[in-house]
C-alpha cells in the first residue's frame, strides 16, 4: 500500500521537505537545503534552456553529492537509517503493519485522503 502510495505521489523539493518533517518531526538542515539549492538552480536554467557554464554543472555535481552526505547523516541519526547507504536490514525483526493500519499511517502523514481506496 505505502509503495503504491508513493508512486502515485507528486513529489516537488517543498513537499519532501515538508514530509521529511511531518515524519521525523525535524527539519532537513539548513546546511543540506543550501547546498541543494545551489543544485537546483543549476537544474532548473538547464531545464530551461538557459546557457549553464561547465564550471556552474561542476559545482552542481559538488553540491548534490555534500547535499546527499549531509541528508545521509542527518537521516542516520534521525531515523537509524542511511538512505545512500545499503538498506539491507533495516526492517529488523520488526512485522509489517497491516493493510488497514498501513493506510491509517498513510492518511495521518498527508500522503494519502481518506476517499482514496488504494
Amino acid at each position: 500500500m505505502a509503495k503504491s502510495s508513493i508512486d502515485t505521489l507528486h513529489m516537488t523539493r517543498a513537499r519532501f521537505r515538508e514530509l521529511y518533517n511531518v515524519t521525523m518531526e525535524t527539519k532537513i538542515s539548513t546546511d543540506a537545503i543550501a547546498e541543494s539549492e545551489v543544485a537546483e538552480k543549476v537544474r532548473d536554467r538547464i531545464l530551461h534552456g538557459k546557457t549553464v557554464s561547465e564550471s556552474d554543472k561542476r559545482k552542481a555535481v559538488v553540491s548534490v553529492l555534500e547535499y546527499a552526505n549531509l541528508l545521509n547523516e542527518q537521516v542516520a541519526i534521525d531515523a537509524g537509517f542511511r538512505p545512500f547507504g545499503s538498506m539491507q536490514g533495516f526492517k529488523g525483526r520488526g512485522q509489517s503493519l497491516d493493510r488497514p493500519t498501513s493506510r491509517w499511517v498513510l492518511i495521518g502523514m498527508g500522503l494519502i485522503h481518506v476517499k482514496d481506496k488504494k
